[in-house]
């Protein structure tokens, strides 16, 4: 279907417009086709179309799902600096997942730290992910000292969902009162995260 959808995308010229080229660019790099998405990219920019945000979250996926971390380090330094869009929460994430797939955890931690938002539960999810995936004990303070803020159940559940997780093998506690729903989980962590740097 990727390669129908590929040809009508081709047929309609220049009938295309940014919504078109953002979802040929998304659907290419989800469907295994990443080289192939980063080619249309710079087809499009050729053509004088201007990249926005959505552009730029199937580029960073296309170099997630190819494990391209040079190239999606320059896609992302790009948006601002040549494109003048301001990443926002997806394009981080995305990062983070990039940076963690392959084991470069400190600087998926470090990313982070410099996030101009609060990190939400997708972020944390992804990197305690791929802590686990990598088997990372390092960042068991980092983990640690989360659990000792009071937990929100967005928070706490992604925690659980952790295969194999650095904290349960660590043999780190959490306790969690449902009569009484704790609060205020994601300032402590995020005031932990830039008190670590």
């Amino acid at each position: 279907m990727i390669d129908v959808a590929k040809r009508l995308f081709d047929e309609i010229g220049n009938q295309r417009n940014l919504c078109s080229w953002n979802s040929m660019i998304g659907s290419l790099a989800t469907h295994g086709k990443h080289n192939e998405a980063l080619e249309l990219y710079s087809q499009m920019l050729r053509e004088g179309e201007k990249p926005d945000a959505v552009t730029f979250v199937g580029l960073l996926l296309a170099c997630v799902h190819g494990g391209m971390v040079v190239k999606g380090q320059e896609l992302f330094k790009s948006m601002e600096e040549v494109h003048k869009v301001s990443p926002k929460l997806e394009h981080y994430g995305c990062m983070i997942d990039l940076l963690g797939r392959v084991g470069k955890l400190e600087e998926a931690c470090d990313l982070i730290k410099t996030m101009p938002m609060k990190p939400d539960a997708v972020v944390w999810g992804t990197l305690l992910g791929a802590c686990s995936f990598h088997g990372n004990v390092e960042i068991y303070q980092f983990l640690d000292e989360i659990f000792r803020f009071t937990l929100s159940f967005s928070y706490f559940g992604v925690l659980l969902l952790m295969p194999g997780s650095v904290c349960v093998s660590a043999g780190t506690p959490a306790q969690l009162n449902e009569e009484d729903p704790p609060t205020g989980a994601e300032e402590g962590v995020w005031n932990f995260v830039h008190n670590n740097s």
